[in-house]
């Protein structure tokens, strides 16, 4: 407060001055102005600097090889740019290790199955900043589509794809068993835990956001995805109880995450009806055929394939091939 009656003071002060200008001879009036301006300039140095931006995350993210051509002969890229909020998880993940340390298992397999399934479209759900949609879209022809309901982490999956000149869909959305509007928990640990569940992590913050279903968005949109690649923070049986009539007719590959102790009994539950055989996704090759969907609960190997029919030796021989690239993937560069 004593600072804002010296400030008062200095401009009733400097117009008294102004009007005492105009009648001052005028040598004695030059020599005024120029005082003025000398306190005016002298209170605009003392104002604040205005809040520099944070400065970004910024690296080249290499992508593994797969000669000139990608899926449906279409050129693909060698890299990525990525810049980025400095606090985001997943691109800090990827400039400390590469595609080469973030889940290459499950990165490999989303690749084949690119490769080796009828060129369709693929929908990222709970995409994050979108790295799954990003080389998705670099690599292939296919109609990609990002959902990802946290309004922050989806202006970064479009800010990415238009910085690498990709073009594809992000939706600001949540996918679920029931259309509407609800509730979604921000984690206070890390922004790749954010969920529709609450209690699911530690949260200090919720947002209302919109909710469709799988089917819904398909009816609506007329897209029908030939893969899934789902991590929706336990939340993953009801994205697929919302799509029972494109587990019925599509029949979609599925890429799900699958928490040890949080969604096991209710996937199986979901995915029984549709006769989907489930494979843990693993170092091992081919994976093996599982009976029963239990989670990791070293976290290691979270994530599952959910197929409606036994993958063949030429997905198997493809998902080789790219682990063992991505395994070669040059670490980033500045």
């Amino acid at each position: 407060m004593a600072g804002s009656h010296v400030a008062e003071d200095d401009e009733e002060g400097d117009i008294r001055l102004q009007a005492l200008v105009t009648v001052l001879p005028g040598r004695l009036r030059r020599r005024l102005r120029r005082a003025l301006r000398g306190r005016s300039g002298h209170r605009q140095r003392d104002a604040p600097a205005p809040t520099p931006e944070p400065q970004m995350r910024e690296f080249v993210l290499e992508l593994p090889r797969a000669g000139h051509k990608g899926a449906g002969g279409v050129r693909s890229l060698a890299s990525l740019r990525l810049r980025a909020d400095p606090h985001l998880y997943v691109p800090k993940r990827l400039e400390e290790s590469g595609l080469a340390g973030y889940e290459p298992e499950t990165m490999s397999c989303f690749i084949a199955a690119l490769h080796v399934l009828p060129r369709g479209a693929v929908f990222d759900v709970g995409a994050n900043v979108g790295v799954f949609a990003l080389v998705a879209a670099a690599l292939t022809d296919w109609n990609v589509i990002a959902f990802e309901p946290t309004p922050d982490l989806a202006a970064t999956a479009r800010a990415l794809a238009e910085l690498n000149g990709l073009r594809y869909g992000v939706e600001e959305l949540a996918l679920g068993a029931q259309p509407g509007e609800a509730s979604f928990f921000l984690s206070s640990v890390t922004d790749s835990s954010n969920s529709l569940r609450s209690g699911f992590r530690p949260s200090s913050r919720t947002i209302t956001v919109l909710v469709s279903t799988l089917d819904d968005y398909c009816q609506e949109t007329s897209v029908r995805p030939s893969l899934l690649k789902i991590d929706t923070e336990s939340t993953e049986p009801d994205v697929l109880r919302g799509a029972t009539h494109l587990l019925t007719e599509e029949r979609p590959w599925i890429i799900c995450e699958v928490l040890a102790g949080r969604s096991e009994a209710e996937l199986m539950r979901v995915l029984e009806p549709f006769g989907y055989q489930w494979y843990q996704i693993t170092e091992e090759q081919p994976f093996r055929l599982r009976h029963e969907i239990v989670g990791d609960p070293t976290y290691r190997s979270m994530n599952w394939l959910f197929v409606p029919e036994s993958p063949g030796d030429r997905f198997w021989s493809a998902r080789e091939r790219w682990l063992e690239r991505l395994r070669h993937a040059a670490p980033p560069a500045p």
